[in-house]
């Protein structure tokens, strides 16, 4: 887990100093990553496997870096 925390650190320190660009950022991945998922839906039964990890890591990514810019606004 030190790994994921020190990425989404340095992801939370570019969000903060370049917000909008950082938006877009995770825009464009959440774009590439439903096209991912897309295929997934359409893998032909042997590359179903390969398709279904590419399409669970960039969901898992696109969530985490899009979290990043949530974490520091205040609850409420």
């Amino acid at each position: 887990m030190q790994q994921q925390d020190t990425l989404k650190q340095k992801a939370a320190n570019i969000a903060k100093v370049l917000p909008d660009q950082w938006r877009d950022f995770c825009d464009a991945l959440a774009g590439y990553t439903s096209v991912h998922q897309e295929n997934l839906l359409k893998s032909p039964l042997p590359e179903l496997p390969v398709n279904q990890g590419r399409a669970q890591s960039l969901t898992a990514l696109t969530r985490m870096l899009k979290e990043v810019m949530n974490a520091d606004k205040p609850k409420g």
